[in-house]
């Protein structure tokens, strides 16, 4: 038989839907500069490979030079920072899921290609579901992994390490 001691999941779009917060961020960065706005279904299409592509997609092609899209990054990561928690939640099923995990006695750890700063990751993973309102009771048992810490982007599972 084959226990399950861990479960690792991704934090976007998994357990927390934090789509109306990046959307906002990029609309944000969108107006300051005059440039088209999107549509929240349109940011949909937009994420899933880490916020530097995230804004390279919602940047008009003339505003996409290295430098530029270096300078639109940091708008919208300082305008996302403050404003990550506005509407983010967790998924219907997710608290049910992480109380169900909980009392079966399995930890959990975060993955997200976030940048640590975004996602509250750091020693441990404590941080990353507590801000998130329902989610603050849940603490995530091991390390919250982050974009920082490695080039790689979920699901990609060479980070994860078998115990010895």
């Amino acid at each position: 038989i084959v226990m399950i001691h861990t479960v690792l999941f991704d934090m976007d779009g998994t357990l927390l839907n934090t789509i109306d917060d990046l959307a906002d961020a990029g609309n944000w960065v969108c107006a300051q500069h005059g440039w088209p706005e999107f549509t929240v279904e349109q940011f949909k299409h937009m994420v899933g490979n880490g916020i530097p592509k995230l804004v390279e997609r919602f940047s008009p092609a003339d505003a996409r030079t290295p430098e530029q899209l270096a300078a639109t990054l940091a708008e919208f990561t300082a305008r996302y920072d403050a404003h990550k928690e506005d509407k983010t939640a967790p998924y219907p099923g997710i608290p049910a899921l992480l109380d169900a995990l909980k009392a079966e006695g399995i930890q959990c750890a975060v993955f997200s290609n976030k940048a640590d700063a975004l996602c509250g990751a750091g020693d441990d993973a404590d941080l990353v579901l507590e801000s998130h309102g329902s989610c603050r009771k849940w603490r995530m048992s091991g390390r919250c992994v982050s974009k920082s810490d490695s080039a790689w982007s979920p699901p990609s599972s060479s980070l994860i390490r078998q115990p010895a």
